[in-house]
């Protein structure tokens, strides 16, 4: 398996900690250009999966790449637990803060490396992950490290910029 080299894991972090509010604000309401199309794919996204995906209250979900916890706060109310992990600690500061906001309370952050999971083998019902996998440098390790943690009878929702599949 490969592991990203120490100067892309340090370009890599530099490169979210300068951009975790931005990503953050491209859910929100813009008048014209990019910001606008960018609000209407997230949201169209968003919805398709929170249509998809048969939660139960048993479940306990994974996002992989939080990013600032959108689908997190969509998502907690429907779970036993949800669970957000990425690599940026700003964007995990912005996700603590929106779920404390809409008063979620059944979730967990951890700030680690996708390529080795700090999480026992099937310890998760639904493994989310979007807009995340064209930022890392091995993805077949990191699917590889999903299927570890992931229940037998689980789901994956990967999506993409340039590829998108369910699983």
């Amino acid at each position: 398996m490969r592991k990203m080299s120490s100067d892309n894991i340090a370009k890599s972090y530099d490169y979210w900690q300068k951009k975790a509010e931005f990503f953050d604000t491209q859910y929100k309401a813009g008048v014209f250009g990019l910001r606008l199309i960018t609000k209407y794919f997230l949201n169209k996204r968003t919805k398709l999966i929170k249509d998809l995906v048969d939660f139960s209250s048993h479940d306990r979900v994974l996002d992989a790449g939080c990013g600032s916890g959108i689908h997190m706060a969509m998502f907690a109310h429907r779970v036993a637990q949800i669970t957000g992990i990425d690599y940026s600690i700003d964007m995990l500061r912005l996700c603590k803060k929106r779920l404390s906001s809409v008063g979620v309370t059944n979730y967990k952050l951890l700030h680690c490396d996708v390529n080795s999971l700090p999480f026992g083998q099937e310890s998760f019902d639904y493994i989310i992950s979007l807009g995340f996998l064209d930022y890392v440098d091995s993805p077949g390790t990191v699917i590889a490290e999903f299927r570890r943690v992931l229940k037998h009878t689980g789901w994956v929702n990967l999506h993409n910029s340039k590829s998108s599949s369910c699983m």
